[in-house]
């Protein structure tokens, strides 16, 4: 997203993640990228609504609360911005599910739009 002039938030609860992306943001010369450290959850629920065009999310895969994401997202989104959730292939979300999902290997992709 960084290489197509996006501006990219990136949330991590590990903070040596966080240093890690400082440097190679630094090294690249990336001005557009900024990065909360938090639990996934926390930052969501502190977010505001209608705040991003597109969300991507690539959790841990046995990440508790996981199935909960659309749900906390899809309200984050512009009118038709876009939640990708990356998962594995047998979870199953809750309301709302996916609109599309697609199978790369060991891995799905979940595909949600927002409404307004």
């Amino acid at each position: 997203f960084l290489s197509l002039d996006c501006k990219v938030h990136s949330g991590d609860a590990d903070r040596s993640n966080i240093r890690f992306y400082q440097q190679l943001s630094k090294a690249w010369q990336l001005e557009d990228w900024s990065w909360t450290a938090s639990d996934v959850h926390a930052y969501l629920r502190r977010a505001k609504p209608d705040s991003f065009d597109l969300i991507f999310a690539d959790p841990p895969y046995d990440m508790p609360g996981l199935q909960a994401l659309p749900a906390l997202c899809l309200p984050l989104l512009h009118p038709g911005g876009l939640l990708i959730i990356e998962h594995r292939p047998e979870l199953l979300f809750p309301n709302p599910q996916p609109g599309e999902q697609r199978l790369y290997g060991r891995s799905a992709f979940g595909f949600w739009v927002g409404g307004g």
